[in-house]
């Protein structure tokens, strides 16, 4: 029984470890989707104004902006927990470098 608790720590670290490695890119791309949505967003509501588009074009652009949105706070979020995690089972916050 130890020995296989041994091993779920193990996996468990590995994961949120792993996790934790792979999150700061997919925040930064996912800041620049939702950086590219306010410019997508900006134009969408100005050739509305210039009434070249309708109004369901800057709802479907604002929709798209909500859902890059979205995925930067999931990316977030589920940075937090990994690091969460490992605290939890090393009883050390990750380092911002190098392995476990």
């Amino acid at each position: 029984d130890a020995d296989l608790a041994r091993r779920r720590i193990r996996t468990t670290v590995q994961e949120a470890w792993e996790q934790v490695q792979s999150s700061p890119a997919r925040i930064a791309a996912a800041r620049e989707a939702v950086m590219a949505g306010h410019r997508a967003l900006a134009d969408a509501q100005l050739r509305y104004r210039a009434q070249v588009e309708p109004l369901t074009e800057v709802l479907l652009v604002q929709r798209d902006l909500q859902a890059s949105q979205a995925v930067l706070l999931t990316a977030q979020t589920e940075q937090a927990i990994a690091r969460a995690v490992l605290l939890r089972e090393t009883g050390e916050p990750p380092a911002t470098g190098g392995a476990p």
